[in-house]
């Protein structure tokens, strides 16, 4: 069994590079050219990123509080030890624990792209390809779409090759799988399970959190909200797809809410397509699940470092069934976490992304209702306001 997940492993560690530069290049440009379309825009992007800060300061230390409540017996560390040899991307990417935090920020600046690239120092390069795309929404636009189609050509290609290669997932994962309950038995089953109860748990919390976002900033009764984001949630939890709820969310905001068809056709799309706020929400705990497993120790800069690039990716990540997990792959490898770990746990993701969906899709709606009160758009009927 070890060739079979070995060989998965590596097809899929081939594609990330190309992958995580392309979809950090291509929402940056995106998201540069929106925020200059006008205030509403604006609106938009400072929401965004206010939910996305909100989500990581829910989900660290609610994930950290979870992680503790389960042990890992020696016997148990040293087998997933063995199974998970240091590999190149882990040393490459000089986010360890030996390392201060000065010099773990100093490795985000590569000298060299392609020795970066070629010793897979991901955090250095999704940096670059930041800097890049904020740099190419500075040119003219006529060259501007040059290198935006040459990057979105390649996201798409590569997405094809990743489409591939999860074909085979279940017979890559199974490999995985053997061979981890093969040499450790059931505590690492129990810890894997132990992940697919707490992450739907943090979700759930941040959902309701969200509803009470929608009512103190948004200034939209709970009980609307509720009733808004009902058919959205229900499509959500069936697809497990964000874009697939963008016409459930419409309907709701349009029934319950009455905002004017221009205003929530605006920024519905804008948000499911350019902002997921799951990512942020459920990694933090799966990061600090998968070091306490492996026995890996987190220092607040790996950790630090890990939350940056969540933020970074959560205007990057697709809204499709675990759409996100092959961007965020790069950040658990950069903090010492083995590949083979995470692979298991998202595996193990199918209730875990109901929730997940859930999250963003009512993240879509609790933007509307912010944007709306602070763009002062007014509503085009009275919806009932019942036990508002």
């Amino acid at each position: 069994m070890d060739p079979v997940g070995d060989i998965w492993i590596h097809a899929l560690r081939a594609a990330v590079i190309p992958l995580v530069v392309s979809y950090v290049f291509s929402g940056v440009v995106s998201i540069g050219e929106t925020r200059r379309t006008g205030r509403l825009a604006g609106y938009c992007f400072l929401t965004f990123v206010a939910l996305v800060g909100l989500a990581i300061a829910y989900s660290v230390p609610m994930g950290y509080a979870l992680s503790s409540f389960f042990t890992v017996d020696p016997e148990t560390l040293e087998s997933l030890r063995a199974l998970a040899p240091e590999t190149a991307m882990t040393a490459g990417s000089g986010v360890t624990s030996s390392l201060s935090f000065g010099q773990s920020l100093s490795r985000l600046v590569p000298s060299n792209l392609f020795k970066a690239a070629a010793e897979e120092q991901i955090l250095g390069l999704v940096l670059a390809a930041l800097v890049f795309g904020l740099a190419a929404t500075r040119i003219e636009p006529k060259h501007r779409e040059i290198l935006t189609g040459v990057f979105k050509a390649v996201a798409e290609a590569t997405m094809v090759v990743v489409v591939w290669i999860l074909w085979v997932m279940p017979m890559g994962v199974f490999a995985l799988a053997y061979v981890t309950a093969r040499q450790t038995g059931w505590e690492a089953a129990l810890a894997f399970g132990y992940w697919v109860v707490a992450a739907p748990a943090v979700l759930l919390g941040f959902i309701l959190l969200l509803y009470g976002v929608a009512a103190a900033v948004g200034r939209v009764g709970i009980v609307r909200f509720a009733r808004a984001m009902a058919p959205a949630q229900l499509v959500a939890a069936g697809s497990r797809s964000s874009l697939a709820s963008i016409p459930a969310l419409l309907e709701g905001a349009e029934e319950h809410l009455g905002y004017p068809e221009s205003f929530r056709g605006f920024v519905i799309p804008l948000s499911s397509a350019a902002f997921k706020v799951s990512g942020p929400l459920g990694s933090p705990l799966q990061l600090f699940i998968l070091a306490k497993l492996y026995g890996i120790e987190l220092d607040p800069a790996t950790v630090g470092v890990f939350v940056v690039g969540l933020m970074l990716l959560a205007f990057a990540t697709p809204g499709i069934p675990s759409g996100g997990f092959t961007l965020r792959l790069p950040l658990f490898v950069a903090a010492g976490i083995p590949l083979e770990g995470f692979m298991l746990t998202t595996a193990l993701d199918a209730i875990p992304d109901i929730f997940k969906t859930m999250a963003n899709v009512t993240g879509d709606m609790t933007v509307l209702a912010v944007v709306g009160r602070f763009a002062g758009i007014q509503v085009e009927s009275a919806p009932s306001q019942g036990l508002d």
